[in-house]
């Protein structure tokens, strides 16, 4: 017969603790090209499928390991939701880390919000029908301005976490900023 001391069963213990409370990620890191010919990434997560997909957008120059991103990622899929969290290229080949606020920048407003269509119709393709948008930060300006240009039936709601504004100085002036 098998003798255990108490410390060896307290760890079997833990251990199976820990099998049955911890459910693993089921993340897959995705890699795509997009029509401009940019390699791009993206956290994707698959969960129930009668629940929406969430999109997650990081905020400028960060990427979809923005801390809270992840944070909101790992409890929407505890929660049974699909999650896609991209990282906009930027136009930068394969983009991994955070962008430098002193670096040329060659993206637009304009070419991010034909990529977050590009990941809507990936979504698409995948046969979603169901969508709620959320954005942190200048993520939440970006959806915002997506959802203001593009109404498709399959988003079905937006979530804006401390979102950015961007005022030109004529509309700062307007509205006494300056």
């Amino acid at each position: 017969m098998l003798k255990l001391s108490s410390a060896q069963i307290a760890r079997i213990i833990c251990m199976l603790i820990l099998i049955v409370c911890v459910k693993p990620s089921l993340a897959v890191q995705l890699t795509v090209s997009l029509p401009n010919n940019v390699t791009a990434n993206a956290d994707y997560r698959t969960g129930e499928a009668e629940k929406p997909v969430v999109f997650l957008l990081h905020g400028f120059m960060a990427t979809h390991n923005l801390n809270i991103i992840q944070i909101m990622a790992d409890e929407l899929e505890s929660q049974g939701y699909s999650v896609i969290a991209p990282t906009l290229s930027l136009k930068i080949n394969n983009r991994h880390s955070g962008a430098n606020c002193d670096a040329v920048h060659t993206h637009t407003m304009e070419s991010d919000i034909e990529e977050i269509a590009w990941w809507v119709g990936w979504l698409k393709s995948k046969n979603y029908k169901d969508i709620v948008m959320a954005g942190f930060s200048t993520g939440g300006l970006q959806v915002a301005i997506y959802l203001s240009r593009n109404n498709p039936d399959i988003i079905k709601k937006a979530v804006l976490v401390s979102p950015c504004l961007l005022y030109t100085s004529d509309a700062a002036d307007d509205q006494g900023l300056v």
